[in-house]
C-alpha cells in the first residue's frame, strides 16, 4: 500500500515538524480561542513528530503525546495508543489538541467521544482538519481511510458528530487558504497537490472532491 501523504519525504520536506496545513499558526490561532489557564493539563491525540506539543510545552502548559507510532522527535513524555481507546483516567485534561487526525480515523465519534471522557466539565476541544467543500459523499468506513483527503467528512457531518459525542461548538473559522498554500508548495516542489481535488488512495469515491479546512473549538457539555 502506497505511504500516506503525510509520511512521505517529499511532504514532510515541505511540511517540517507540523504535518498540517497552516503548521503551528493555526494552533496558536487555536490555543488563544480556547483561552486555556497557565499550566493546563492538556493532550496532543496524533502527536507524530512533536511540533505542537513542543509548543505546548513551551508556552508553559503540562501536555502530554498520543500517537499510534510515537516519532523519535517528539520530546517525551510522549504516549503509545489510539484515540478510541485513550490510556487516560475519565475527566483529567482541560483540554484536547487534535490536528489532521480526525479525517484518518473510520470510526470518528469513537474518537470524539474518547476526548470527551478525558475531558473535565467544559474541557475544550481544538480541533482542525480538512473537510469536504463539495456535494461528494463522505468516506464510508471500511477499515481506516487511505488518507486525510479520503478521510474528509462533510461540514453537516461534522457537526453531527460533534453534537452526538455531547460536544458544544463555541467558534469555527475556515483557514482553506492554509490548504490551498501547502498544496501549492508541494506541486513546487516537485511533489502531490492535488488532495484539493482529486481522490487518493485505494476506497476513496472516484467522484471528483474540494477540499477545505477548519478549524474548530468545542466544548464538553455538562
Amino acid at each position: 500500500m502506497e505511504a500516506p501523504l503525510y509520511a512521505r519525504p517529499e511532504f514532510r520536506r515541505v511540511a517540517g515538524d507540523a504535518w498540517r496545513p497552516g503548521g503551528l499558526a493555526v494552533t496558536r490561532r487555536g490555543l488563544a480561542l480556547c483561552a486555556f489557564p497557565a499550566g493546563a493539563r492538556l493532550l496532543d491525540m496524533g502527536c507524530g513528530a512533536g511540533a505542537t506539543l513542543r509548543l505546548l510545552r513551551a508556552l508553559g502548559y503540562h501536555a502530554v503525546g498520543l500517537d499510534r507510532h510515537p516519532d523519535g522527535a517528539a520530546t517525551p513524555p510522549c504516549l503509545c495508543g489510539t484515540a478510541v481507546a485513550l490510556p487516560l483516567r475519565d475527566g483529567v485534561l482541560d483540554g484536547v489538541i487534535c490536528e489532521c487526525v480526525l479525517s484518518l480515523l473510520p470510526d470518528g465519534l469513537a474518537a470524539l467521544r474518547e476526548a470527551v471522557r478525558v475531558l473535565r466539565p467544559s474541557g475544550r476541544l481544538l480541533l482542525s482538519d480538512l473537510f469536504l467543500a463539495g456535494p461528494a459523499p463522505s468516506f464510508l468506513p471500511d477499515g481506516a481511510p487511505a488518507s486525510c483527503a479520503c478521510g474528509a467528512r462533510s461540514l453537516p457531518e461534522l457537526r453531527r458528530l460533534f453534537r452526538q459525542a455531547g460536544l458544544r461548538l463555541l467558534h469555527d473559522e475556515d483557514h482553506s487558504p492554509c490548504l490551498r498554500a501547502l498544496a501549492a508548495r508541494l506541486l513546487w516542489n516537485g511533489g502531490e497537490g492535488s488532495v484539493l481535488s482529486v481522490p487518493a488512495g485505494p476506497g476513496c469515491s472516484r467522484t471528483p472532491r474540494r477540499y477545505g479546512y477548519g478549524l474548530w473549538i468545542l466544548e464538553k457539555m455538562p
